[in-house]
């Protein structure tokens, strides 16, 4: 038997029997439920499993630093030492909190790369701003021929307008469209 087969025959019985092997794992993780929620929540688990090497439920800063890396979330020691402090007991992390955790920079960078993406369809002719114009033109194509009103338009760009050049930039959209999730 090669070592992937130990590893994937290893796994599977770790999640047929979750309790029995991880007590310390909440219901709250719910590793049962289908679709991308279950998908995270199992890769998470995963990846807290695989770097709990002692098995006694909780991961120290360095562990989830690398655990982090491995997610495709590469996070600063700094944040994890807040983590640590806010959540952790002996200097160690939850698989809970540690979900949590993660749960919050996929978010994250989700709501980033949505940003990006809206960004980039105002910006449509590519000039690195959006203007009163480009927003005019997105807004009518979403408002199925509904009147649109510019003054809400230009109140936006002047609200987030920080450098004060009449156009948004994508630090200045991105930090409204934030905002507004």
């Amino acid at each position: 038997m090669s070592e992937i087969d130990d590893i994937e025959i290893r796994r599977k019985k770790i999640l047929d029997s979750v309790e029995d092997y991880y007590p310390k794992i909440p219901a709250s993780a719910n590793i049962q439920k289908v679709g991308l929620e279950a998908q995270r929540r199992q890769m998470i688990f995963e990846a807290f499993e695989f770097f709990d090497t002692d098995h006694n439920g909780t991961l120290e800063p360095s562990e989830i630093k690398f655990a982090m890396l491995i997610l495709g979330y590469p996070t600063k020691i700094d944040e994890i030492n807040k983590l640590v402090e806010k959540y952790g007991e002996d200097g160690s992390v939850d698989f809970e909190h540690f979900t949590d955790f993660v749960l919050a920079k996929m978010a994250l960078v989700q709501a980033n790369e949505e940003a990006l993406s809206s960004f980039r369809l105002i910006d449509d002719e590519h000039k690195g701003y959006v203007d009163h114009a480009a927003l005019i033109k997105a807004a009518e194509l979403v408002s199925e021929g509904e009147p649109v009103d510019s003054k809400h338009y230009e109140a936006i760009i002047k609200a987030a307008d920080k450098d004060k050049d009449g156009k948004l930039n994508f630090a200045e959209f991105k930090k409204a469209f934030l905002k507004t999730l």
